[in-house]
């Protein structure tokens, strides 16, 4: 595999020259040097380096430096006006959480430090003249698409149980397979995903879920899913997930809501235990509310029947056009509905179709002076919403005014 130089920024080449004059060792390493050699953008540089951190602290008195993580071995240099993360090699001891290690130590050579992390593609390392050092095939790797655990893969997941999720998000990420013994590993050890954080299991998931590849990851790790998300884990083996996800764009929380809103719409389960199971799902992986939001209406939104443009019109009135738009496009790629109703809808709404109460040609001190009060007024507007979106009223003053005052004793009384 023929690969150019890696291009390192006027920062990160100062850093690594200065740290080299001083006789340490440095290097780039880790995703943007993988991403290089793909040819994907990539953005912040991280730097390898013997030199302890009160070394590097001394070699750049000169500039700003961080305490980014000093007891792991990282401190951030500002070099150039660029942030560049600087870790010391070193060597992890042993993991007693299956997340983090009970200690560290540093170590003075880069095969020790390299042989600690998680994957052979991110364990290519860039050093100006010297070109790309590759002690564990990562180049290879990286050629032929596959996701490989340094060493062990067992031990490499027993030591951090989240890489098991990792090694999922970047298949989903960079259209890579896991090879054989990395893939038996991460369904053997998936259990330890147990004693990793809900909001480090959840930022991973919504990665993974929202990345080109997801379809496709979701069902070669359909295992490992089953362990924090097992409500949604058949549908992640349909062939059906592809193209829904493929309709709805790379939205993570609409593509989670599709996972629990199949099912209902292929008639497997009812509308109110899939709701239960997105609720509880969203609650455990601790989902930020915009993302538990709009999940559940989702779910809620392909649990209606939407026949017509007006079932659609409504259903928009009720859980916003871009919910609504998804819903239909979710029902239509999974089989039980019209194609092009989605468009439809959002024809419509460009042209101005009413579908909101802010949008009526009266609001609620127009009623005021027809003497309506209180909750008589949110039940005439909501009312008239009704009948404008069913094409039974106007939607201008007069035709509104008109309505209200022939059914205004109706409100009165309810």
């Amino acid at each position: 595999m023929q690969i150019n130089e890696f291009p390192m920024t006027r920062g990160s080449r100062l850093i690594i020259e200065r740290l080299r004059s001083r006789g340490y060792l440095a290097y780039a390493v880790g995703g943007a040097v993988r991403d290089f050699i793909m040819g994907r953008e990539y953005n912040d540089i991280d730097i390898t380096t013997n030199a302890l951190p009160d070394e590097v602290t001394d070699v750049f008195s000169d500039m700003r430096v961080i305490d980014t993580g000093i007891k792991h071995g990282t401190v951030t240099v500002v070099s150039m006006g660029e942030p560049t993360e600087i870790t010391t090699f070193r060597a992890d001891g042993k993991y007693s959480d299956g997340r983090r290690p009970g200690s560290i130590s540093f170590v003075r050579t880069l095969k020790e430090d390299l042989a600690r992390r998680d994957f052979t593609m991110n364990a290519v390392c860039y050093g100006p003249g010297e070109g790309y050092i590759d002690m564990f095939g990562g180049i290879a790797d990286i050629s032929g698409r596959t996701i490989r655990a340094i060493g062990d893969p067992e031990t490499r997941f027993t030591e951090d149980a989240l890489r098991i999720l990792r090694a999922a998000r970047f298949s989903a990420q960079l259209d890579f397979y896991p090879e054989e013994r990395t893939l038996e590993a991460a369904a053997s050890c998936r259990a330890l995903l147990r004693s990793v954080s809900a909001e480090r299991i959840c930022a991973e998931w919504m990665k993974l879920v929202g990345a080109p590849g997801a379809p496709r990851a979701l069902s070669v790790f359909s295992p490992v899913i089953a362990e924090f998300l097992p409500e949604a884990e058949p549908v992640c083996r349909s062939e059906y997930t592809k193209q829904v996800f493929d309709s709805l764009g790379v939205d993570p929380a609409f593509r989670t809501g599709a996972l629990f809103a199949m099912p209902v719409i292929w008639g497997e389960k009812r509308a109110d235990k899939a709701v239960y199971d997105f609720r509880s799902s969203a609650a455990r992986l601790r989902f930020d509310r915009k993302s538990a939001s709009a999940g559940e209406a989702i779910v809620l939104g392909c649990s209606r029947s939407t026949a017509s443009l007006r079932d659609a019109l409504r259903l928009a009135s009720e859980i916003g056009v871009k919910e609504a738009s998804a819903c239909l496009r979710i029902m239509a790629a999974a089989g039980g509905g019209d194609p092009g109703l989605a468009a439809e809808l959002e024809q419509a709404v460009a042209n101005g179709t009413c579908i909101s109460i802010s949008s009526l040609a009266v609001n609620g001190d127009d009623l005021m002076k027809l003497g309506m009060r209180g909750r008589e007024i949110g039940n005439a507007l909501t009312a008239m919403l009704g009948k404008v979106i069913d094409g039974e009223i106007e939607n201008s003053r007069a035709a509104l005014l008109g309505w209200c005052r022939k059914h205004y004793h109706s409100f009165s009384n309810k």
